[in-house]
């Protein structure tokens, strides 16, 4: 008896899309390989299931697709040609599973007076997904580590927020050129 899963359902279109032209194509099957385009494109499912593709892709679908719509993303021409098909161990260059993204559950406000020296907004800690750095006051202030001066640090304009998410567990201070700037810190966890 022969393994079904082993059996792959060939077949293959030949598109020319204009600029940001759509085309919508009756084929069925599971994956699709590019296996030649002149520009990046988008491939949707009837299904909905939608990814930007280029030239040498391949991309397995989570459920059977009955049609396709083709769009060019590259703002010209674009000639295209994809190989479409269901069954056998055809593998995606594409990232499927599960991806899990952190997001915090408990904030925490204060209120700090920016002064015309290096003021501290939060000390370094831990467990912090991202920052919130508001600037309340009239005038700007400058963000960075201990230390921080008015040409060193990264300028907030007065009411302005700057949010951090890639050196959230740092300690930060801030300066101002003019004392006493009304500045409001999240602390995300």
């Amino acid at each position: 008896m022969e393994n079904s899963r082993n059996i792959i359902q060939l077949d293959s279109a030949s598109l020319s899309l204009g600029a940001s032209e759509a085309q919508t194509v009756g084929v069925a099957g599971m994956f699709v390989h590019v296996r030649s385009a002149t520009g990046e494109f988008e491939i949707k499912t009837n299904n909905g299931d939608r990814v930007p593709v280029v030239s040498g892709e391949k991309v397995r679908f989570p459920t059977p697709f009955e049609s396709l719509t083709v769009k060019d993303l590259s703002g010209s021409s674009n000639a295209i040609e994809i190989i479409y098909g269901a069954g056998g161990d055809f593998q995606s260059d594409t990232l499927s599973g599960s991806i899990s993204l952190n997001q915090g559950s408990a904030i925490a406000d204060s209120a700090v007076s920016v002064l015309g020296t290096a003021t501290v907004l939060v000390a370094a800690g831990s467990g912090r997904e991202s920052l919130r750095f508001q600037n309340l006051g009239t005038d700007d202030i400058y963000i960075g580590s201990t230390g921080v001066t008015v040409a060193t640090g990264q300028k907030i304009a007065a009411g302005e927020t700057h949010i951090e998410d890639n050196a959230p567990n740092a300690a930060w201070s801030a300066i101002a050129s003019v004392a006493g700037q009304d500045t409001r810190v999240q602390v995300i966890s």
